[in-house]
């Protein structure tokens, strides 16, 4: 038997020529642009991210989109992620990304803030995207990223700090409600337009409204002086007997405040709602 052989050069150039008339076009996928992400609604609970979005003019609007995803992540940790709606266009465009997020989710991934004034994230798009009509191409993925710092808010705590008897008569008493308000953020909150009512052994004796509007410090707190008087004989019958025995009553306050906070993107003051109950005991009454 025998064997021919073929030039070598002829081998080679069969292979260059058919390299040269199989000629295949690269699918890139689409060109993403992502702005800085802007913090908006923001309150002591949640908070939206918003960014926009850019493809340039280039891309090909005969591809066929597969996916389209956004991932907020803190580290190596996803704190959100979804789709979201993404249309390729030959002349380019804008798709703005809408990213909800509440304090919980943080708080659930840190266990604590501690003395945080913000969280580094980044803020990633992803789009998968193929040439129309060719489902056997592996799909191009384009992605695009931009950080952003998350502030930490939590809800301010009011508490009663204490109700004083300054004065009693049998005409008149005067009295005095101290509520103490708690800031735990790395900014100021500004309070203003608190409203409350103090009932004692369930008999109302006071309804208050404080116009004053003023500042608690970054990581503090004050405390609000509210005085009044009423006369003795609306105590109601048994609570009057208690505080003539210098006995134990019981006494709750319940009210509102508006608080809010200079930051941008924070949204609509806070009403803060409070029901607070507390035993005292006053001295002995000396008419």
């Amino acid at each position: 038997m025998r064997f021919f052989k073929i030039p070598a050069v002829f081998l080679t150039t069969i292979f260059l020529v058919s390299c040269a008339g199989s000629k295949v076009a690269l699918y890139e996928g689409p060109s993403l642009l992502m702005s800085e992400p802007t913090l908006t609604d923001l309150t002591f609970d949640s908070m939206h991210l918003t960014a926009d979005l850019t493809t340039s003019p280039d891309n090909d609007p005969t591809a066929e989109m597969l996916s389209s995803k956004y991932f907020l992540t803190v580290a190596d940790d996803t704190v959100k992620s979804d789709d979201f709606d993404f249309v390729l266009n030959a002349d380019g465009g804008t798709t703005q990304l809408d990213v909800p997020l509440d304090y919980e989710t943080l708080f659930n991934l840190f266990g604590s803030f501690g003395d945080r004034e913000d969280i580094p994230a980044q803020l990633h798009a992803e789009i998968q995207s193929r040439p129309a009509g060719q489902p056997d191409l592996v799909a191009t993925k384009s992605t695009v990223f931009s950080q952003v710092n998350l502030p930490i808010l939590q809800r301010p705590s009011v508490f009663i700090d204490t109700l004083m008897l300054k004065s009693f008569n049998l005409a008149n008493a005067e009295l005095e409600v101290r509520l103490r308000i708690v800031n735990p953020n790395a900014v100021p909150i500004q309070v203003s337009g608190t409203l409350f009512d103090l009932k004692v052994d369930g008999t109302r004796w006071h309804t208050q409204v404080v116009n004053q509007e003023f500042e608690v410090p970054v990581r503090s707190d004050i405390v609000i002086n509210a005085p009044f008087e009423m006369r003795p004989r609306d105590f109601d019958t048994s609570v009057y007997r208690k505080l003539n025995m210098a006995q134990e009553f019981k006494y709750e306050i319940t009210g509102t405040m508006q608080i809010g906070v200079i930051i941008a993107g924070f949204n609509e003051p806070l009403t803060l709602d409070f029901d607070l109950s507390q035993s005292q005991q006053f001295e002995r009454l000396s008419n």
